[in-house]
């Protein structure tokens, strides 16, 4: 069954008339996005349906999720038979996608120019099943190791031709959804496996990778000729770019302004605050990574760039390990993560993206027992499957944010911008006032303003022009504390408690 095109062009998305928002329907919209990468891959319909209504149920509104996914395909020397079973690429008949559940690869022949209907009429099911919820899905049309390697190695399946075809037949096939280009990936790259053994002999020696002479490649031509072939076919197309969270030397920060700030169909900027929180002897320097404990650095940075909606579309997962280590680094957490969506907020993001390290792959260790071919990635928790960790902590911060979010009236979305010169002082410790111990301030001109006290230290404001109330906003609960009354001025505040990222706290000031 085709998609449903009247759903998905009553759940459609654009921009506001401040640039700055979104909009559904003339009503400005806040975006309570999922990550659910291999949803269309590695689920049947039966259980991504099982997933909508959880996500639903939680109060999400849209989802992430790839037609060419990263996971269950191989490298260029092995591939997949008719049946499944590991080939070498020089056999014949083989591909490198493993078949999706009912045994359906995405491309005829591994070509991007053919892709093939039966695979496609999945993720038609799929997204006609998000719909019947109100859930729009971001599409992301492929994986970035597809496009220049990204993070996976060879092969690379595009070029500027296949690009504009594959583009044309996603324009076509799926109007009105969002359409993700890039793919954990930047148009700046280089071969990834020069890449990895520089930085593992940087490791196994704790110094600084030398990359000096490192192949640069460019393959902003293919991206744009995606861009083009889906405009072809769907003249409206809402389109955005997901960037990785490094930068090579003398490449642009990471953003998607950065690469394609010029171009006309980017209509959402975009970054990825990424997984780690520390400076990596191997990386740094020369390499340029965002401090996931930052992302008001990324956001700003986008938010200065122009006139355009901005969001986070990868930041901290709840559940992985700190840098994406299997080492004994401890996990990001549920107040991790609400902390990060947070601060995303109050630096402008029209919305926040959640993701769980489980359930963007759909982890399934009972499948994995089964089938040595189904292989988890970036180290999920073992024995946690995706259905269970549906049920983590974090997705009750992120829907406290949202639904607040949505009660805004119209003025302050269309009025609202970060604020920071009304931060007078913060009390929070040096070590961590720039990061999540950060104070973040976003206001709609002397009409309504919130601040966020990341690790819950008190802090002074410059409210002038307001005379009202504040009040106290629990992010982890929802609840709100007794109004405290505001002159205007300088007027210090100190939140309930205090002292790491478990008590951070939202002040509320609205003038009468």
């Amino acid at each position: 069954m085709p998609v449903d095109t009247e759903a998905l062009s009553r759940l459609a998305v654009t921009v506001g008339p401040s640039g700055r928002t979104l909009e559904r329907n003339g009503e400005p919209f806040v975006l309570h996005m999922d990550t659910a990468w291999e949803l269309f891959h590695r689920l049947t319909l039966p259980e991504a349906e099982e997933y909508l209504d959880t996500r639903k149920a939680q109060g999400f509104n849209a989802v992430l999720a790839v037609a060419l996914t990263e996971l269950d395909a191989r490298g260029v020397n092995e591939c997949f038979g008719p049946d499944g079973a590991l080939l070498s690429s020089t056999e014949g008949g083989g591909s490198i996608f493993h078949p999706n559940r009912y045994g359906m690869r995405p491309l005829l022949n591994d070509d991007p120019a053919l892709p093939n209907a039966a695979y496609f009429s999945h993720v038609d099911a799929v997204i006609n099943a998000a719909a019947q919820r109100d859930i729009i899905v971001f599409l992301v049309p492929t994986w970035g190791r597809w496009v220049n390697e990204a993070w996976s190695g060879p092969p690379v399946l595009f070029n500027a031709e296949k690009a504009r075809s594959y583009g044309a037949y996603i324009g076509k096939r799926y109007p009105h959804l969002p359409k993700v280009l890039g793919g954990d990936s930047n148009p700046i790259w280089t071969d990834v496996t020069a890449f990895r053994e520089r930085t593992a002999e940087a490791k196994a020696r704790s110094g600084a990778a030398n990359f000096d002479g490192l192949p640069i490649t460019d393959s902003t031509a293919v991206v744009d000729s995606m861009a083009e072939g889906i405009l072809s076919a769907e003249p409206e197309a809402f389109l955005t770019y997901h960037p990785t969270a490094l930068a090579l030397p003398g490449s642009p920060v990471p953003t998607a302004s950065a690469f394609f700030g010029d171009r006309k169909w980017l209509a959402l900027d975009a970054c990825q605050s990424g997984h780690t929180d520390v400076e990596e002897p191997a990386f740094n320097p020369p390499l340029h990574f965002w401090d996931a404990r930052a992302s008001h650095v990324p956001l700003a940075q986008m938010w200065a760039a122009g006139k355009r909606p901005i969001i986070d579309l990868e930041g901290h997962y709840e559940d992985m390990r700190i840098g994406i280590n299997p080492s004994e680094r401890p996990l990001w957490n549920e107040h991790d993560v609400r902390a990060g969506a947070w601060q995303a907020v109050c630096a402008g993001a029209c919305g926040i993206v959640y993701g769980h390290n489980n359930v963007w792959q759909m982890h399934s260790p009972e499948r994995e027992k089964l089938d040595g071919r189904f292989k988890s990635a970036c180290y999920p928790v073992p024995d946690l499957s995706w259905q269970d960790a549906l049920k983590a902590p974090g997705t009750r911060g992120t829907r406290v944010i949202a639904e607040y979010l949505a009660s805004l009236p119209r003025e302050v979305h269309d009025t609202k911008a970060p604020a920071q010169d009304r931060l007078v002082s913060a009390a929070a410790p040096a070590e961590v006032v720039q990061r999540d111990g950060r104070v973040d301030v976003i206001a709609a001109g002397s009409q309504w303003l919130i601040a966020h006290s990341g690790h819950g230290y008190p802090f002074e404001l410059d409210l002038s022009g307001f005379r009202g109330q504040a009040r106290w906003l629990d992010p982890r609960s929802g609840e709100w504390s007794d109004a405290i009354a505001v002159e205007g001025g300088k007027q210090s505040f100190t939140p309930p408690s205090s002292g790491n990222v478990e008590n951070d706290w939202v002040l509320e000031v609205k003038r009468a």
